[in-house]
Parts: C-alpha cells; structure tokens; sequence
C-alpha cells in the first residue's frame, strides 16, 4: 500500500513538472540547402521557414564557431512566419551543429547540416619525406631572372609615358570583361540546357547573372536571393543609362529560377530557352545603353574643351 502511494505521488510530481515546462515557442515549418550537397571550404546556404508567434529579429552579433565561420545571419518576415538565412562557411566534415542563436524573443537551437570530406572514408595519407631537391631548379632560376627583368621594364614603362596608356587599356578591359563572361555562359546554357536539369539550368543561370550584376552595380550581389536582386534591376538599368522596362523581363526569369532550384518545379526545356533568350536581349539592351551613355559622355566633355 506504501509503494502504490509512493508511486502514484512520483506520477503525479513528474506531470506537473512537465506541465509547467514551457512549450516550444516555434516550428520549423520547411527547410532548404543550396547546394544540397557541399565539401569542406564550400560556402553553404541554409534557409529555415519557422513559424511562431513571437518576433524574429536577427542576432546582435554572429558567433564564432570551431568548425569553420558562419558568414551572415538574416531574418525575413513571410506573413505569420518567417525565413531563417545562414550563410556559412565549414572547414570540417561530419554533422555539423549550429550555435544556440539568440533571434528576437525567440531561442533557436538544434539546426544540423552535413558535410562532405574531399577524401575517401578509406583513403590514407602518404608517408612524410625529407627535403628532396626539385628537378628543373637551374630552367626555374633562369625564368625568374628573365621575369625580374620584365617587371622592371615594364615598371619604367607604368612610370614613364605608357602609364596613361595603360590605365586606358586596363579601364577598357576592366569594363568589357562582364558584358563578354555572361554572353559566354548564356550562349552555353543555350546550346546545353536540354541536357541540363531544371534545377542546374537555373542554378548556373542565376550564377552569371550575379557576376553581371556585381560588375555593374558595384556590390556584391552573389550572396543576394532572388527577391533582392529584382528589386536591384531599376538600378541595374539606371548604372547602364537604359529605362528601367529593358531589365524588367529579368524578374520573370528570377522567379522561375527560386520555383527550379527550391520548390522543385519542373520547367521544360522550350521554357528554359525562352528565359535564356531573354537574358540575351536584357544583355543586348542594357550594353547598347551603355555604350550610347558612354559616348554622349565622351561628347560632352569633349565640347565643354573646347569652349
């Protein structure tokens, strides 16, 4: 009869220790990784849906971490819920554990990801030798002897009167160069998206138009989501001297791009040309704008000299 009583109070004792434990105050309502799989060194974005009714709000500061760095902490409301970004960067293999994070009135704790190790589970590291002598030690001194002299006559050049002239040339490569990589990788995305997934079509698609964007606008936009850089486009126009309707079409390209990459969302290859031919014309207008821009700058200030 004791021990019934003793039990039936040890019973009663844990319920209202559990009863009176907060409950969790969020979900994880969807979760997202790109890219799904990655390599120690490889930066890594981890986006969490968490719905609650308290207010997110992102970190005073980001922690420091002994498996590698996280990058950036972003919060982003969507209605009741909100979007979680950790961009990260890991430098050790295995199941990775982010810190207890301190977001708003909110503790968010438990988040994993995984990391993949360049070597094999089975592979070995070979036997450390001593010091060796390297073969092609007298052809290595001759080059950077030939070398040291070329920098120095170039040097003499950059001091005297080549250095105008070189600056000019640097100036016109610095400015030709983005304009030409996307046309490359378009015109590849063109000849190869039928062979592609949808999700690596848009992936590599919205990878070009970050490096474009970056080289006009003069940020970085390769760590931007989707939503941010279209509303980076009227700026986009205005930097190349265009109307803001010649980069309009991108916004249709980017959104299909976030249904391709994160929601699965297959879209046919005549799609996906479609959007690539109208990277194309974007390009087309936007560089023909800039040019025209340039050149009624060179005008102007060639009038204002002579006046």
């Amino acid at each position: 009869m004791r021990g019934a009583l003793m039990t039936g109070f040890a019973v009663a004792l844990f319920a209202l220790i559990a009863s009176s434990l907060p409950a969790q105050p969020y979900t994880i309502a969807r979760s997202f990784r790109s890219p799904i799989e990655s390599y120690v060194g490889d930066t890594v974005e981890l986006r969490y849906v968490v719905r609650t009714d308290l207010l997110i709000e992102p970190p005073e500061s980001v922690p420091s971490v002994d498996w590698g760095r996280i990058d950036s902490v972003a919060v982003l409301p969507l209605g009741n819920e909100y979007e979680v970004r950790f961009v990260v960067t890991p430098f050790v293999p295995g199941t990775i554990a982010l810190p207890r994070l301190r977001l708003g009135q909110v503790d968010v704790d438990g988040l994993s990801f995984v990391v993949n190790s360049v070597l094999d589970d089975d592979a070995q590291l070979a036997p450390a030798y001593g010091p060796l002598v390297l073969p092609g030690t007298r052809s290595a001194a001759t080059i950077a002897l030939i070398g040291a002299v070329v920098l120095v006559s170039v040097g003499a050049f950059v001091a005297g009167r080549g250095r105008e002239r070189l600056t000019a040339v640097l100036a016109r490569l610095r400015t030709g160069r983005p304009d030409r990589r996307l046309a490359r990788e378009l015109a590849r995305l063109g000849r190869d998206q039928q062979r592609m997934s949808a999700r690596d079509c848009y992936t590599e698609l919205i990878r070009a138009l970050q490096d474009y964007m970056s080289a006009r606008l003069g940020f970085d936009c390769r760590s931007r989501t989707s939503t941010e850089l279209a509303a980076f486009l009227p700026a986009l126009a205005s930097m190349c001297g265009a109307h803001p309707s010649v980069s309009a079409p991108l916004a249709e390209v980017l959104t299909a791009a976030d249904g391709a990459k994160f929601a699965g969302r297959s879209i046919r290859p005549k799609a996906r040309g479609v959007h690539v031919d109208a990277c194309v014309g974007v390009l087309d207008g936007l560089e023909s704008a800039r040019r025209a821009s340039k050149r009624r700058r060179s005008k102007s200030r060639s009038l204002d000299a002579h006046r």
